[in-house]
This record gives structure tokens, sequence and C-alpha cells, in this order.
């Protein structure tokens, strides 16, 4: 059974026949968010925070609970798709 090594000197699937050390924390190829990017985090987070309040109201609100609910469903899948449909296609332009 071949021998396998979990640590900061692994090969990480490198195949360039030299044997180097890599750091245990090496800078990422990526750049840092930008505080625009944080805001957004921010705002879904905020969002989604008050979609569950919304939808949570709905229980203690006969009358409008329906329209509690529905609102707080729509503000939810607003944030998700925010967070995971219009941010990724900011960073996808750069």
């Amino acid at each position: 059974m071949p021998e396998t090594h979990l640590s900061s000197d692994a090969r990480h699937g490198q195949n360039d026949g030299e044997s180097r050390p890599r750091p245990l924390f090496a800078p990422t190829p990526t750049p840092r968010a930008s505080a625009g990017t944080v805001l957004a985090f921010v705002v879904v987070v905020v969002l989604m925070l008050a979609g569950f309040y919304m939808m949570a109201h709905a229980f203690s609100s006969p009358d409008l609970g329906l329209a509690w609910f529905a609102g707080g469903l729509l503000v939810d899948a607003f944030a998700f798709w925010f967070a995971f449909g219009i941010l990724p296609s900011f960073d996808s332009r750069r």
C-alpha cells in the first residue's frame, strides 16, 4: 500500500520531477475581497435574516400570515439569487 503524507510539503498533484517543499500557508492566487463585495455580503445576510423573521412572524399574525410568509420567502429567494447568481457574475467580468 503506498504511503501518503499529509503535510505542508506534500506534492499536491505536482509532477515536474523536482522535489520542492511548499509552505504551509502559501499565498492565494485570487485577490482579496473588495469593500463592495463585503458590503454586498452584509446586505445579503441582512436580507436573509429579515426573510427568516418575516416567515416566523407569519405564525403570530393570523390575518396576514400568508402574506408575511410569502413576503419572507420572496426576500430569502432574492437574497440567495443575489448572492449566488448576481455577485459571481461581477467577479467573472474582471
